[in-house]
């Protein structure tokens, strides 16, 4: 099941949707965008789908905590996609297991994390808004 989910998520992402691009880190290069609820960090060496919302902060909140702990070569695990932690000269950083182009570094999670549980808030606090209303 997880198999054709991954699939029908790579072919949204190569269909020609236009993603929403919901944060940029212009430090590093690396956007957060959104095509049809399916979060990815989008970057010059490819795109990474991360999933719904709650894979996405899964993914965050799990790299934040390697990145605090300093688990070098740690892998982890995010749905069924596979990251695991590096360091160069330039500090921290995680990979996807198989396609290490993209380097995600410390400050692309927490800005990332910051706007997804914004957005969260956000729809909650939308939620509650309409029931007080009704």
């Amino acid at each position: 099941m997880k198999k054709i989910i991954t699939v029908i998520i790579f072919a949204l992402l190569c269909a020609s949707l236009s993603a929403k691009e919901c944060c940029k880190n212009p430090d590093t290069g690396l956007s957060l965008d959104e095509t049809s609820g399916v979060y990815s960090i989008k970057g010059k060496g490819g795109i990474i789908p991360l999933g719904d919302i709650k894979d996405a902060l899964t993914f965050m909140r799990t790299a934040n905590k390697c990145f605090t702990q300093e688990l070098l070569k740690n892998t982890f695990d995010v749905g069924d996609q596979k990251f695991t932690v590096h360091s160069d000269d330039e500090g921290l950083y995680i990979t996807k297991v198989g396609m290490g182009i993209i380097k995600i570094r410390p400050c692309d999670t927490l800005q990332f994390n910051v706007w997804l549980a914004s957005r969260v808030a956000k729809n909650k606090a939308e939620k509650l808004w309409n029931e007080i209303k009704r």
